[in-house]
């Protein structure tokens, strides 16, 4: 089992196009692999982006076996308010996905990607909806116990991720879940790198919160300033292997700066850290 979580490539002025190109690379030497996808894929909801982002995801279906993806605030319109108001996820339903909420059964995992931009109300702390909280509890209830459950949508949950330059979503982790095990959170939004082992609170079972940075774009905030960034999941609950990669402009490729091994079945699963490169904010 291998998932690829990137976010927040926002195709427009502020793309990278050489990061671009060397995360398709470092992405086609994964085989048999879930790409997931945490929103932001245009900087301003316009057509142009939107046909850019859409021919970057055809070339990264050539490498991936699935891809789970959700959309971001900056995927509708911000300054066109008329689009907003009437029909604000027509292009990114043209050119990225049609569903806003996905539900991925694997093999070995089952992902469930919700859409927390709201057009209309906060649109930049994002929201969830009780249809939503009910999907995922549903979806997790169906999926068997020994499956991954990853749940994913761009906002952070301001329960876990405290941030001082952007608010997030500000929910009870029980209502998100409906009691359900989730075992990884993945988000975008913050352009900062972040994982953070924690128990969840309905349950008191071990979970994973990991917020990426943005994958290629030249917004990069705090530490991650400057910097590209992905997570590499690879295992099972009782063996798990995160890791964070970031690209390295003078070797021009993506290098694993933070890599530990958990074992999500115990109270204490923090196995081993292998690596850390005091890069990705890696709390346990």
């Amino acid at each position: 089992m291998r998932l690829l979580h990137i976010s927040d490539l926002h195709f427009g002025p502020l793309y990278d196009s050489e990061v671009g190109e060397k995360l398709l690379e470092r992405l086609s030497e994964f085989e048999k692999s879930t790409l997931i996808v945490t929103g932001d894929m245009t900087q301003r909801a316009k057509r142009s982006q939107f046909e850019a982002a859409r021919d970057w995801l055809k070339r990264a279906e050539q490498h991936v076996e699935n891809i789970v993806i959700c959309p971001g605030n900056h995927d509708i319109a911000l300054f066109r308010v008329w689009e907003r108001v009437v029909h604000p996820f027509a292009l990114y339903k043209e050119f990225i996905s049609e569903d806003l909420d996905q539900v991925f059964y694997g093999d070995k995992v089952t992902v469930v990607a919700l859409n927390s931009v709201r057009p209309l109300s906060r649109l930049v702390q994002g929201k969830l909806s009780s249809e939503q909280f009910q999907l995922t509890k549903e979806a997790f209830h169906r999926s068997q116990d020994d499956k991954l459950h990853v749940l994913a949508f761009h906002h952070p949950l301001i329960t876990f991720q405290k941030q001082d330059h952007h608010p997030g979503l500000d929910i009870p982790w029980k209502t998100v879940s409906g009691g359900e095990r989730v075992d990884l959170v993945l988000t975008g939004h913050l352009h900062d790198s972040e994982i953070e082992l924690i128990h969840d609170e309905a349950s008191g079972r071990p979970m994973l919160v990991m917020s990426c940075g943005t994958s290629a774009s030249k917004r990069g905030r705090g530490k991650d300033t400057g910097r590209n960034s992905f997570h590499i999941i690879e295992g099972t609950r009782e063996d798990l292997v995160v890791k964070t990669e970031y690209y390295d402009r003078d070797l021009k490729t993506f290098k694993t700066a933070t890599e530990a091994r958990f074992d999500l079945s115990r109270h204490d699963p923090l196995k081993i850290v292998v690596k850390d490169q005091g890069i990705t904010k890696l709390k346990v």
